[in-house]
């Protein structure tokens, strides 16, 4: 059977009508928060950042305890490349195009991840910051694939609608040069390659109005 697993913009609308803060945080379920996150979260923003991932940290999966917080926080545990923490100015949200994905599914880290890099004005990638956590070593969990299946054909219809906006000038490896920005994207499970190869043409020639 499948699970019951709730769409991101009924969540998302959601926080935006009950929260009048100026940005916006949302997170995977399985992440932990380090105690100074709100902090350092404050002084990104601080920088004049109106949009930002924070990537996780992966450490032991034999934590079972609250007692083991402490040493949860002190595990430095590994990089994760996948996107799971986003934070948004509030002003942004409106513009969002999310579809029907729903979470704890792939394609709604990649559909964030598209709709911050379309919308923000300075956006950033912390890729090794010590600021959140999973618990687990693992990369990717396998998934129902009926809910992929669905998931993948929501993304791609929210992405027509961000077509116009669009510009991989502005991912995350954007000013690299041309190989090393398709070896990063390549192997990156929150870009897909294929849209990186269909924007690369806006790269040589007359960017249209929307992307000035």
């Amino acid at each position: 059977s499948l699970p019951p697993l709730p769409l991101l913009a009924d969540l998302l609308v959601r926080l935006y009508a009950e929260a009048d803060a100026e940005y916006l945080i949302y997170t995977n379920i399985d992440i932990a928060l380090q105690p100074h996150f709100y902090v350092a979260v404050a002084d990104f923003i601080a920088e004049g950042y109106d949009a930002m991932i924070i990537n996780r940290r992966r450490i032991g999966g034999h934590y079972r305890a609250v007692a083991e917080l402490p040493d949860m926080y002190a595990e430095r545990g590994l990089p994760h490349p996948g996107f799971d923490c986003f934070v948004f100015a509030r002003a942004l949200f409106p513009k969002f195009q999310l579809d029907q994905v729903c979470i704890g599914i792939p394609f709604i880290e990649i559909l964030m991840g598209q709709n911050l890099f379309c919308h923000a004005h300075k956006f950033k990638l912390y890729e090794d910051e010590y600021l959140t956590l999973h618990i687990g070593e693992e990369v990717f969990k396998p998934r129902h694939p009926f809910l992929l299946q669905q998931n993948r054909v929501a993304f791609w219809r929210a992405i027509k609608l961000l077509w116009p906006l669009l510009n991989s000038r502005k991912f995350p490896y954007g000013d690299r040069w041309i190989i090393a920005r398709m070896l990063k994207w390549g192997l990156h499970p929150c870009i897909p390659i294929k849209l990186c190869l269909r924007l690369e043409p806006r790269r040589w020639l007359r960017r249209p109005k929307s992307l000035r």
